[in-house]
């Protein structure tokens, strides 16, 4: 307890002997992920006197969120990890309180099979899968989280430079387009899949383009008994999916061409519908060597007693389409070999960007939210600074083993069932028929997203 007081009483000591203003922590980017990461140092007791600010280039948010407003175009799959994580820094209250849907079940199938990977509850031993939840609504409610808290905030403040630790240097110095500065002993990136923290760091970052968009929109639903459940197809383009947010609404997220999502954005609404309801309920395609492969398959399967399910696949009817929800935005994969540096860290999409296949972009960040500030609680806990390199080196270590193989799952994945070539679509009808059969197998899928 002496060691950590010794520690913020250096800091502002040092604050008061320098010409730009000093942070112990400085969070660039204050989106979903910042704003949460934060919330979180504010919310920990052993970090809850560190000096922190939160620089975000946009305005000021509104927080006036209300469940008289139609739903955002934009949600997250909130899983039980980051549940808790919301619910630790006092956000999830008012986020279940205006609107949440569950997840009982997932229900995923291909176009070149009748096979129906299905996921309930029982399988992850949790009461949910999972919660849809808009993306405004969770940065409504831990901005009025963070307004309670003793965080600076900085809004629309550009940055013009960062100018990391080096030879003639021992702190983060950030100087913004306005001419003032501030300075840090440890720089959070949090900015985005165009991090300029990222850059700033000049490290490797591995991307590709899938020369897709991914379309978002608010659609109407018909669906016989409760929404509860999501819905995904693998489709010849990419994927369709649909996510409960209420009885009579799903949001809406197809991966599709580039050409495809243009002339889809310019369809109307009727045409829309009509589009969207044939990808869910075209009929599998009828190809011979797949079809030979997949009876083959389920011979093997039935002969160990490993039986597929027989349930027919139906999805919701789409009624409509919401008025001005469609919109458009493009996929693509990429990731920080390094996630840290000397006195600078990645979180979030700064560090990795994944396609929406599986819905866990969101959930990787606050995996990392988590993972770094208990790690800096345990560092400050021991007598050592914040940002000291053992405790980044840990963090980097510990959310690389979890990002990376989850990341390229879901990169396989998508590269599997929009491949053309035959015997990569049997392959990939054999891996659901596996994974429905095998319920050790379906377990350890949903360890990686509960």
């Amino acid at each position: 307890m002496l060691s950590r007081t010794l520690l913020i009483w250096n800091a502002r000591y040092y604050s008061s002997i320098s010409g730009a203003k000093q942070y112990d922590v400085v969070i660039s980017g204050g989106g979903m992920i910042g704003t949460t990461l934060a919330c979180a140092l504010a919310e920990n007791p052993t970090l809850k006197d560190l000096s922190v600010l939160l620089i975000e280039s946009g305005p000021e948010k509104k927080t006036n969120f209300s469940k008289a407003l139609p739903y955002s175009n934009r949600v997250s799959s909130i899983n039980s990890s980051s549940k808790d994580l919301l619910d630790r820094i006092g956000a999830w209250d008012q986020i279940q309180s205006t609107r949440t849907c569950i997840v009982d079940t997932m229900k995923v199938w291909g176009h070149s099979s009748d096979d129906l990977l299905e996921f309930h509850k029982c399988h992850n031993y949790q009461d949910k899968i999972s919660y849809i939840v808009e993306n405004d609504l969770i940065v409504d409610a831990v901005t009025k989280q963070l307004q309670s808290s003793n965080v600076d905030v900085m809004y629309g403040k550009k940055v013009a430079h960062y100018e990391l630790p080096g030879q003639s240097l021992d702190k983060v110095s950030i100087k913004f387009e306005s001419g003032d500065s501030v300075e840090c002993k440890l720089l959070l990136g949090t900015d985005g899949a165009n991090s300029q923290v990222r850059k700033a760091m000049n490290v490797q970052y591995v991307s590709w383009d899938y020369d897709q968009k991914g379309i978002v929109a608010t659609v109407k639903v018909s669906v016989p008994s409760p929404n509860r459940t999501a819905w995904q197809r693998f489709i010849h383009t990419g994927t369709v999916a649909l996510l409960p947010l209420s009885d009579e609404y799903s949001s809406l997220v197809w991966a599709t061409t580039p050409d495809l999502a243009k002339s889809l954005l310019q369809m109307t609404p009727e045409s829309f519908v009509d589009a969207l309801n044939s990808e869910f309920n075209n009929p599998a395609s009828q190809n011979e060597p797949i079809q030979a492969a997949n009876k083959v398959a389920h011979d093997v399967l039935k002969f160990f007693n490993l039986s597929l399910t027989n349930e027919p696949i139906i999805p919701p009817r789409i009624i409509s389409v919401e008025d001005k929800s469609r919109a458009a935005f493009p996929l693509g994969f990429g990731h920080s070999v390094k996630y840290v540096g000397p006195s600078v860290a990645l979180l979030g999409d700064s560090a990795h960007r994944i396609h929406p296949l599986a819905g866990q972009g969101v959930n990787l960040g606050f995996g990392d939210i988590s993972c770094f500030v208990q790690l800096a609680a345990e560092s400050i806990s021991n007598g050592y600074p914040i940002g000291h390199p053992e405790c980044l080196t840990k963090y980097e270590s510990s959310q690389q083993k979890q990002n990376v193989p989850t990341m390229l799952s879901i990169d396989l994945m998508n590269k599997v069932y929009r491949s053309s070539f035959t015997p990569v679509k049997i392959l990939g009808n054999l891996g659901f028929q596996l994974v429905q059969a095998v319920r050790p197998i379906k377990r350890v899928m949903m360890s990686r997203v509960s």
